[in-house]
């Protein structure tokens, strides 16, 4: 039976992979054409099988050119990692990989079938940005192609023929060919012709972020308090490495503020005062190497308190609270610690940023969600309750459920629920 849900997530130094099994959620009676009473499915759900990270050395990435030529090297580890989990690849329904930053043109949030032109434009330097993400597209496309015993794939979004896309894809017997989609790509934010422009003529704002997991949580959120995702105003904030705060309006993401226009994160510097950092640019004291790595990678909480480490900021900053309590007890004189005082700058900034999203919705939201790795951290949070409080409730989704909204698109798109999008290339 083909039910299960192929999921591929790459990374620059790994492959994360892993595998869903559909469930019947809810079923009811109906009588078949003999007059006998049946169950018969009327929705899904999907659960994990495994799920395992595929680690690649730096020495044999060094071999390839580029990122797409890594395409067959890392399909073929796929491949082994899935027949070591006991996977047999005719049990797959449909592949969903993590989207690449296809920018020419413009996608929107969803999925996509890798057909042809997807499929070759992952692979076009002129058309995506070079990130291991486009990886997930053409692992994909050729492992369906494997499965399928051909490398055509037909442009639409129909998953079996003499059938529906649930009665072969869902525990049913396929039919017809195995698909390969992306899903809530990097690039997929749609910003207007107003909302991208800035004031320098020859920069345009990118519609780049976290699409993948804000999404999935503004979606769980909506399901949770029992409304449609498409009837909401929310803004979400993804902290991390790298973060970024956007704001989905009524189903649709429709501005997005990153860490290097606003906020800073654990890595990255946020927006900072051009004049200044114009002057830094050209001191001499920094290469230009250097001043990239200033904004991402050692920027931010990095440059403020030494580390990006989650764990270690938190434990840091729970010591300084304690220490701090310590004196007010004693009647001492109470100042914030420098890690302490470093994670507000970080909260404040990313307050400011979904402030500045308001406008983007017309009204205040719903309700702010903060995700992430950093939502994790309880002090974090309540610092961060208190700087949004003007803009609404906090809702804090700790995590990142990047392979559960990768497999839950996958089942959407097989129960009719969302039609897979046709990329075409540009002529």
């Amino acid at each position: 039976m083909a039910d299960m849900i192929l999921v591929i997530n790459p990374g620059s130094t790994s492959t994360k992979i892993a595998v869903y099994r559909t469930i019947v959620t809810a079923t009811k009676v109906s009588e078949s054409s003999y007059g006998i009473p049946s169950q018969v499915p009327t929705d899904y759900d999907v659960k994990a099988v495994f799920t395992k990270n595929i680690m690649h050395g730096q020495d044999e990435l060094s071999e390839f050119p580029d990122i797409p030529s890594q395409a067959d090297y890392r399909e073929a580890l796929v491949e082994k990692t899935l027949a070591e989990e006991g996977i047999d690849l005719n049990d797959i329904a449909v592949i969903m990989g993590r989207g690449g930053l296809v920018q020419k043109p413009q996608i929107t949030t969803g999925g996509y079938l890798v057909n042809d032109d997807l499929y070759e434009a992952l692979k076009d330097p002129e058309l995506t940005s070079p990130h291991a993400s486009l990886l997930g597209g053409l692992i994909g496309r050729k492992l369906a192609d494997k499965i399928n015993g051909s490398s055509v794939v037909a442009d639409d979004a129909v998953m079996c023929r003499g059938g529906s896309a649930v009665s072969c894809g869902l525990g049913g017997r396929r039919e017809g060919a195995v698909k390969a989609y992306i899903y809530d790509a990097v690039t997929s934010i749609e910003l207007g012709e107003v909302e991208e422009i800035t004031g320098i003529k020859d920069i345009k704002r990118n519609g780049t972020g976290h699409v993948l997991n804000a999404r999935a949580m503004a979606m769980k959120y909506a399901d949770d308090i029992g409304e449609k995702y498409e009837d909401l105003n929310l803004i979400v904030i993804h902290t991390g490495g790298g973060s970024t705060v956007n704001a989905h309006k009524k189903g649709k993401i429709v501005d997005c503020l990153g860490d290097d226009e606003t906020h800073m994160s654990l890595e990255r510097s946020g927006g900072v005062p051009l004049l200044k950092f114009i002057k830094l640019c050209f001191s001499g004291k920094y290469t230009q190497d250097e001043i990239a790595k200033l904004v991402r990678g050692n920027g931010g909480m990095k440059a403020l308190v030494g580390t990006s480490d989650g764990f270690e900021i938190e434990n840091a900053m729970k010591a300084e609270m304690e220490e701090a309590a310590r004196a007010s007890a004693e009647g001492k004189e109470v100042t914030d610690g420098p890690v302490t005082k470093a994670v507000k700058a970080m909260a404040y900034g990313l307050a400011k940023s979904a402030g500045s999203l308001v406008p983007a919705l017309g009204a205040l939201p719903d309700a702010i969600i903060v995700a992430g790795g950093f939502a994790y951290s309880k002090d974090f949070t309540a610092i961060l309750e208190e700087y949004v409080k003007p803009l609404g409730k906090l809702v804090v989704m700790p995590g990142e459920k990047e392979m559960d909204a990768l497999a839950g698109g996958g089942l959407r798109i097989m129960m009719g629920k969302e039609e897979a999008k046709i990329y075409k290339k540009p002529e």
